[in-house]
């Protein structure tokens, strides 16, 4: 056996998997106390990052790819998240919906738009058009005595004055939607502002979330179209390169990085991992199991092998130099 084979062989051994278990348990506590820039310089971080974005629209067109698998394969589910998921996550999920603010400047846009006023203003016409039509009969039970002397001008010319009565009511009808439409809306979007958080608004999104969550997985992905997928994928791409290329995003990535590392930098990981609340050890044993098959992959590939030749080279030359005979 090459010292080469030899040394690879114990590298990648049943024995070296378990010191590389006892390595990882005991190297957590150090961890903690090292400094974050100790760990991750920002310099280097910022040149992967830089690297990273170059690379942006392939990370792109892979996360798009992983996108459309996912959509495709949920829309063929007919099993409803009930059935695969644990009875806490509904609890969870209707709460969010339920106790979720809203923003009441989202409400008032939302009915300043132009389809709002669409809405509002057909529903407005066609009830006072129900209700207009209502009217002659209306008069006419009101006032029989009225209508009596008509009828002896007969029937026809009843059903005339009647429908002359409709003809003017409706262009009255349409002004009033026209003018009163706008303050219809308004009216309405104080009224949602006003009563966004009452006990009844909040169970009506409660009980949507309930709704939704007996739902198929399919129906979940519903609005999730051909069409809305490709201007999903097309905001991927101009998040990607805007990064390659240095822009807006990129100079926030910048900036985000340059913040952390003014305030953490200087400071113990443990510190920072008590902010975040993980500052308890993970479960090591498997966090090494996890890792140990990709070290041992990397040894295996050719390049390793030929690094694995250099340090047994230079270990053969640092024995001969120091060896006393």
């Amino acid at each position: 056996m090459t010292p080469k084979d030899w040394l690879k062989a114990r590298l990648t051994g049943e024995a070296a998997r378990r010191e590389w278990a006892q390595v990882v348990a005991a190297s957590w506590d150090p961890l903690l106390q090292r400094k974050v820039r100790d760990l991750v310089d920002p310099e280097k971080l910022q040149r992967w990052q830089a690297a990273s974005s170059e690379d942006g629209p392939r990370w792109a067109e892979a996360a798009s790819r992983v996108l459309r698998e996912q959509v495709e394969q949920a829309r063929t589910r007919t099993d409803r998240p009930t059935e695969s998921l644990p009875g806490a996550a509904e609890t969870a999920f209707v709460e969010i919906f339920r106790d979720a603010p809203v923003p009441p400047e989202w409400v008032r846009q939302w009915f300043s738009t132009s389809v709002a006023e669409m809405l509002v203003a057909d529903t407005l016409y066609r009830s006072l058009q129900d209700f207009s039509s209502a009217i002659p009969n209306l008069v006419q039970s009101l006032l029989p005595g009225f209508l009596g002397r008509f009828s002896k001008l007969g029937g026809g010319r009843l059903s005339s004055l009647i429908e002359e009565v409709e003809r003017r009511l409706d262009p009255e009808v349409r002004r009033f939607v026209e003018a009163g439409s706008r303050r219809a809306l308004e009216r309405a979007g104080e009224y949602a502002v006003r009563h966004l958080d009452d006990p009844a608004t909040l169970e009506a999104r409660a009980a949507f979330a309930r709704y939704m969550w007996q739902q198929p997985w399919s129906r979940w992905v519903t609005p999730m179209s051909d069409p809305v997928l490709a201007h999903v994928f097309r905001l991927l791409e101009a998040l990607a390169q805007d990064a390659a290329e240095g822009g807006p995003l990129w100079g926030a990535v910048r900036e985000a990085t340059d913040r952390f590392f003014s305030e953490w930098g200087d400071r113990p990981v443990g510190e920072l991992l008590a902010r975040w609340q993980m500052a308890e050890p993970p479960p090591l044993e498997a966090w090494a199991d996890l890792t140990w098959p990709l070290l041992v992959a990397l040894l295996e590939t050719p390049e390793a092998d030929g690094w694995l030749e250099l340090v047994a080279g230079e270990f053969r030359d640092f024995v001969r130099q120091n060896d006393p005979a």
